[in-house]
């Protein structure tokens, strides 16, 4: 039934993310959205096309990920839920990525204001930990210092590994910039 092939195909996309195989990813979150195009909520929607643009960014493959999440804030249609918050924290990483770093934080600043109305700390953090390597790549390294450290203590009060891992990598990177540097 359509219920159960598309647990199937969401589960396959995860999986293929997981292992790299982003292409094959991209295909089954698309086939997922064109299968249930009306029919499904637009928060999973949006999702999905977030997913999507992250792959694709892990991939090195900018513009396609730039798409994807133009096309998750077409779908979003003004809604306010972490899901939009989670484009702009995706809009924001590959402005950073592609060196726009002063648009990256201009959209991580969007997404602060949202996640903030929303009452979702969690989500903050992400986006603290993107305007601290937007900082760290424009060099205002007690900026980057700040909101690093900030998304750390978001990181550590919700108990997430992967995010405190990510920001600590981040830390040492400023520290390797600023030859530890006391800051």
């Amino acid at each position: 039934d359509r219920a159960t092939r598309e647990a199937v195909l969401e589960k396959f996309a995860a999986g293929c993310a997981l292992v790299g195989r982003y292409d094959d990813a991209v295909r089954s979150w698309q086939e997922l959205i064109d299968s249930c195009r009306g029919s499904a909520p637009a928060e999973r929607v949006i999702a999905l096309y977030a997913r999507m643009a992250e792959v694709c960014g892990k991939k090195g493959d900018w513009e396609r990920a730039a798409g994807y999440v133009r096309q998750g804030f077409a779908a979003a249609a003004g809604r306010m839920s972490a899901e939009v918050v989670r484009l702009h924290h995706q809009q924001a990483w590959l402005s950073v990525q592609r060196g726009q770093c002063q648009e990256g934080i201009e959209t991580c600043e969007k997404g602060l204001d949202l996640a903030a109305r929303l009452g979702d700390e969690a989500l903050q953090g992400s986006l603290f930990n993107v305007m601290g390597v937007a900082h760290l790549h424009m060099g205002n390294y007690d900026r980057s210092k700040s909101f690093l450290e900030r998304a750390l203590e978001v990181f550590e009060r919700h108990q997430d590994v992967r995010g405190q891992g990510n920001c600590l990598n981040n830390l040492a990177a400023l520290y390797g910039y600023t030859g530890h540097q006391k800051m």
